[in-house]
C-alpha cells in the first residue's frame, strides 16, 4: 500500500512538472518530491529523510569543488591533444627532462604564461571558456606527472596567478 501511494505521488509530481513547464532535473524532482509529501507520508519516510538530506548537502558542497573538474579530466578534454603527442614542441606528459625546465620557472609563472598563450600554445589551451582555476588544475596534474609536487592553487595563489596573467597580457600587447 505504501509503495502504491509513493508511485501515485511520483506520477502526480511528474504531471505537475510537465503542466507548469518547470525544469525537470534530478534535484528539482527529488526536492519537490520531498517538499510536497503529506503528513502521513512524512511519518512513514522519516528514517530515510535524514539520509536523503545529508546526501543532497554532500552533493551540493562537493560537486562544485573536487569532482566537477579535476586536473586530470581537464587534461584529457583539452590538453592531451597536444601534450600527449608533443605537437609544436609541447612537453609530453611525463617527459621529466622537458618539464624540469618549466617546473623551475614556478607554478605561478608557468600557469599564467600558459593561460595567456606561449610559444606554440594557444591561450587557455585553445578552449576560450576555460577558467584560470581549471587551467591551473590541469597544469598541476601535468607537472606532477612529470616530477613536480605541486598542489592545486588556493585563493591567494590564484590572485598571484591573475596578477601575472595581467602582466603577461600587457607584455604580449607591446
Amino acid at each position: 500500500m505504501y509503495n502504491q501511494r509513493l508511485k501515485l505521488r511520483q506520477s502526480e509530481l511528474k504531471r505537475e512538472v510537465i503542466e507548469k513547464n518547470v525544469p525537470y532535473d534530478l534535484f528539482n524532482k527529488k526536492l519537490s518530491y520531498w517538499i510536497k509529501l503529506t503528513k502521513e507520508d512524512e511519518f512513514m519516510m522519516r528514517p530515510n529523510s535524514a539520509c536523503y538530506l545529508f546526501s543532497i548537502c554532500f552533493l551540493m558542497v562537493f560537486s562544485s569543488h573536487s569532482f566537477a573538474n579535476s586536473g586530470e579530466s581537464i587534461y584529457k578534454q583539452v590538453c592531451a591533444n597536444c601534450h600527449t603527442p608533443g605537437v609544436a614542441g609541447a612537453p609530453k606528459l611525463g617527459d621529466k627532462a622537458k618539464w624540469a625546465v618549466l617546473i623551475k620557472e614556478g607554478q605561478i609563472q608557468i600557469t599564467a604564461h600558459g593561460y595567456v598563450g606561449t610559444r606554440g600554445m594557444p591561450a587557455k589551451g585553445g578552449k576560450p571558456d576555460l577558467s584560470v582555476s581549471d587551467f591551473a588544475a590541469s597544469v598541476v596534474y601535468m607537472a606532477n606527472q612529470s616530477g613536480a609536487t605541486w598542489s592545486n592553487p588556493d585563493d591567494a595563489m590564484l590572485k598571484r596567478i591573475d596578477a601575472e596573467i595581467l602582466r603577461r597580457q600587457a607584455q604580449v600587447r607591446k
